[in-house]
């Protein structure tokens, strides 16, 4: 089966690439960024923007990687604009990644030139030593102070306009773990962007005089893709270094926020630390959500503390975040639509292809394949990859799922092991890789459980070499030494053998199967 959204139309006035944000805004003085006291307007980041492009076509000229390491900051929107219009690519690294990860994607890229907070600098000078070819660093302070290294480089250098990008032009590269645990490059253009700016208001995230919560990483397409699109549409952005549930709160109510993303873990947080009060939040316009499915009974408790509407989204890196929507009027539980993710966005088409290939009727589950305005031409130096990941122009997400008779697309199950814990993607195969190697261990799957949380916790389910003492910590430290945090086993279990097919490959469904039981979802 096969949906499609129809003909999109852009707003009038909201930016066309990356490199028109800001430039194009009449606002002015009103602001574009807040953090803590520090406060950018329209017309700072824009002066700021044109002297970072400035000083890259100076320092390392056009189509290069320019790489980016920081917490959030307001930094990164100066730094990632003037990367666009000085032509080149904006690299953004996970700064939650060991420095051995890090060392990988730079390997991968070859940045010219590297932006570092002061807390990473050890790092930053860690993959300096370690970069294939010269890298130069540039550190900065997550709070813009001018006495940095970075305010006084930014502002030796003339401003330049910038010339207009094609939209086939690469804007972006964010790294996602493959399904053997190497990392992908994807690659974001300007016209992804373009689409996404286009997509969000259409579907009910029209942010134009809006003030947007990101408490979300900047490293992922989430959190970038809202951020751009509200300073796009020439709205706010404010963002934290705290996802507590009582700063937002407090945040929420000081900036009168309009609009925001929130995971549902961190709305069940603020439900629970506002006391469950009703309608104390009356600033709020929008609440977008992802990466999990949410509950009838936490929807209720936070629509009645927001009053706003609700609007799910559904997407991967690959499709700069947008795939599905499910608007705020299919939210209401007469419909019975919460566990669907929605249609397809403005632009996009979604069909459902069977293990023998071709096209499967309503309420038939197969694999979902996307394509659409938003999706990446593919990764980074790796035609191989890129051609496995698409069919005939469509792009095979490694999802299971099926459309309902009205076209809703229900996700089902994951064709490829990916395990999905707090909005973060954790391959099997990386954290196997982690634990492989530790004296007592003389096997080891990973898989993913239900977890009430965090929507799916990593398990590690070991076989322990004969005679050895296997202690669940120890292996657990032993992987934190290798790997990032997030990717760790929340819990180890310890079986006398793993179940496996005659050419050895481990049957994971047969290991899930205890803790998903008969649930027909085998996603939480």
């Amino acid at each position: 089966m096969r949906v499609d959204s129809g003909s999109v139309t852009r707003a009038q006035g909201v930016a066309a690439t990356i490199s028109d944000i800001a430039r194009s805004s009449a606002h002015g003085d009103h602001p574009a960024i807040i953090l803590r006291e520090v406060v950018i307007s329209h017309a700072d980041l824009d002066r700021r923007a044109s002297k970072v492009a400035g000083g890259l076509r100076q320092t390392v000229g056009s189509g290069q990687a320019v790489a980016f390491l920081s917490q959030s900051t307001p930094l990164i929107f100066e730094i990632l604009l003037g990367t666009a219009r000085s032509s080149n690519i904006f690299l953004p690294l996970n700064w939650r990644l060991s420095v051995p990860e890090m060392r990988e994607i730079v390997r991968l890229s070859s940045p010219a030139i590297l932006f570092a907070d002061e807390q990473y600098r050890e790092a930053a000078l860690a993959l300096r030593d370690t970069a294939g070819k010269p890298l130069q660093l540039i550190f900065l302070d997550g709070d813009d102070r001018p006495d940095t290294e970075y305010a006084r480089w930014r502002e030796e250098q003339a401003g330049v306009a910038g010339d207009a990008p094609s939209l086939e032009a690469e804007a972006m590269r964010l790294y996602t773990s493959g399904t053997t645990g190497l990392p992908k490059g994807v690659r974001l253009t300007h016209g992804n962007f373009g689409a996404v700016f286009t997509c969000f208001p259409q579907i009910g995230l029209d942010y134009r005089e809006g003030r947007v919560l990101v408490p979300l990483p900047l490293f992922h397409v989430a959190g970038l893709a809202i951020s751009l699109h509200a300073l796009a549409s020439r709205g706010c952005v404010v963002l934290t270094t705290d996802a507590k549930a009582e700063t937002l709160l407090d945040l929420i109510e000081r900036h009168r926020i309009t609009d925001g993303f929130l995971v549902p873990a961190l709305l069940l947080a603020l439900v629970q630390a506002s006391g469950q009060k009703t309608g104390n939040l009356p600033s709020m316009r929008t609440i977008a959500y992802g990466t999990a499915p949410i509950s009838e009974a936490l929807l209720h408790q936070a629509s009645s503390l927001f009053g706003c509407d609700f609007i799910q989204l559904y997407g991967l890196t690959e499709t700069t975040g947008t795939a599905t929507f499910l608007p705020s009027a299919d939210h209401a539980p007469s419909k019975q639509l919460l566990r669907s993710c929605g249609r397809p966005s403005p632009g996009i088409e979604i069909r459902i292809i069977g293990e023998k290939g071709g096209q499967v009727p309503a309420g038939t589950v197969g694999e979902v394949q996307i394509r659409g305005p938003s999706v990446t031409p593919g990764y980074w130096n790796d035609a191989e990859t890129t051609a496995k990941a698409f069919d005939d122009g469509w792009f095979k997400t490694g999802d299971a799922g099926y459309f309902d008779e009205g076209g809703y697309l229900y996700l089902h199950d994951r064709i490829k092991d990916m395990i999905v814990t707090g909005g973060e993607n954790v391959y099997p195969a990386e954290v196997e890789n982690a634990i492989f190697g530790h004296p007592a261990v003389a096997d080891v799957a990973v898989i993913g459980v239900p977890d009430p949380k965090w929507g799916e916790a990593v398990m590690a389910i070991v076989v322990p070499k004969d005679g050895a003492i296997a202690d669940p910590q120890n292996i657990i430290d032993w992987a934190r030494e290798r790997i990032a945090g997030y990717k760790l086993p929340k819990t180890v279990t310890f079986v006398d053998q793993l179940p496996r097919t005659p050419s050895g490959k481990t049957l994971r469904r047969e290991l899930r199967e205890p803790y998903w039981g008969k649930q027909d979802r085998q996603i939480n």
